[in-house]
């Protein structure tokens, strides 16, 4: 199936046009499949890289939000394992949204805005 894409000239972002976007149940269910399980070692070792790498560029962050953490608290538990005071937003799983009353010193998201419908709205 080929999937059509807008660029934006201004920016570069690249949008999925809105007729291949899923709808949230389809969405759900995809992502059910992800084996993403704070127990698995594997996925410690992706988010540790990934804080290794972006830690010494953000300086030292007192307040972080993970958004759209997934089921999974992982992120979350090892920033605050880092001594860093972590929050988390997930429409599905953790759809709090307590997160729009507070600042933070960070914003993590992996993976996770490839799978908006609107991001510079969400910015």
């Amino acid at each position: 199936m080929q999937i059509e894409c807008h660029l934006c000239t201004c920016c570069g972002l690249i949008l999925k046009d809105p007729t291949h976007h899923q709808s949230f149940v389809e969405q759900k269910e995809r992502y059910d499949l992800h084996e993403n399980s704070s127990d698995s070692s594997g996925y410690r070792r992706y988010f540790d890289k990934f804080l290794d790498f972006v830690m010494p560029v953000v300086g030292e962050p007192t307040r972080v939000l993970d958004f759209g953490c997934g089921e999974s608290l992982l992120l979350s538990e090892i920033l605050t394992e880092r001594g860093m005071r972590c929050d988390y937003y997930d429409p599905v799983y953790h759809p709090s949204q307590k997160y729009k009353e507070q600042r933070y010193d960070l914003i993590v998201s992996v993976e996770v805005f490839e799978h908006l419908l609107d991001p510079m709205a969400v910015f």
